[in-house]
């Protein structure tokens, strides 16, 4: 019996242990798994973001990244050029759901390009906001303002972060991402203020939910582009510059 209690105490404290590593404690081991033990960067990349997981979730103060969940986008709009909607739109207090429950695909390390390239999967993203509209939306005249919710699912993200050498060390020069998903499903409440003219026009929206989502790529990928960006620097502040050489064969 007392060897049984022994076991699970010792199971308790090593995923304890495991759990309660600080970002800084995680950089560092992947960066010692580049530099000392001389292991592929993708693989020890590939630990890093899955063992970084839970922190970038709930944000990591000390580096000053924000949490994921829930992950704040701001506003969007349709273009100016849409062929779905014409007249007035705006998309604002958005936040998504999901994204820190990322798995990780692939990472490639280019390093004649100082380049990152990252493919990750999401299975279910969640987006909420207000809405206002007013106009038509293909042919119909739709109006209204209200909540907006949209679950996004399946969802595949590439990301190509180009880092550059400066005097105080590593910084990105940007970030390249693209996304797709495979089932996208929207609801705006109170539209024209009828709940049968709501229901249908909702479903004419859903129907075309993929072209939605072209229209609002765009500004979605400056968006989540420009907060990877300082969440990405924040972080590499702490690594070191030669992780930039190429290692020798």
């Amino acid at each position: 019996m007392a060897k049984l209690i022994f076991c699970l105490l010792a199971i308790v404290g090593v995923a304890f242990s495991q759990e309660s590593k600080s970002a800084k404690d995680i950089i560092d081991k992947n960066v010692k798994c580049i530099l000392e033990e001389k292991k592929p960067a993708n693989e020890c990349l590939t630990n890093f973001f899955v063992q970084i997981r839970p922190h970038l979730a709930t944000g990591i103060p000390e580096y000053n990244v924000p949490p994921l969940d829930p992950f704040h986008i701001g506003e969007l709009s349709f273009p100016d050029d849409s062929v779905l909607l014409q007249g007035k739109s705006l998309i604002y207090n958005i936040t998504a759901n999901g994204l820190g429950n990322y798995t990780v695909k692939n990472i490639d390390v280019d390093y004649d390009k100082q380049a990152v390239t990252l493919k990750l999967h999401a299975d279910k993203i969640f987006l909420d906001g207000l809405y206002e509209i007013d106009g038509n939306f293909l042919i119909l005249p739709v109006k209204g303002q209200g909540q907006m919710n949209l679950n996004y699912t399946e969802v595949d993200a590439i990301l190509i972060a180009n880092l550059q050498r400066t005097a105080k060390g590593i910084s990105l020069s940007n970030i390249d991402m693209d996304f797709d998903g495979k089932d996208i499903d929207i609801f705006l409440d109170n539209l024209l203020g009828d709940k049968e003219v709501s229901v249908a026009i909702n479903n004419l929206i859903n129907d075309n939910s993929q072209e939605i989502i072209k229209e609002l790529k765009p500004a979605l990928k400056v968006k989540l582009g420009e907060s990877l960006k300082n969440i990405f620097e924040n972080i590499i502040k702490e690594v070191p510059i030669d992780i930039l050489d190429k290692p020798s064969k």
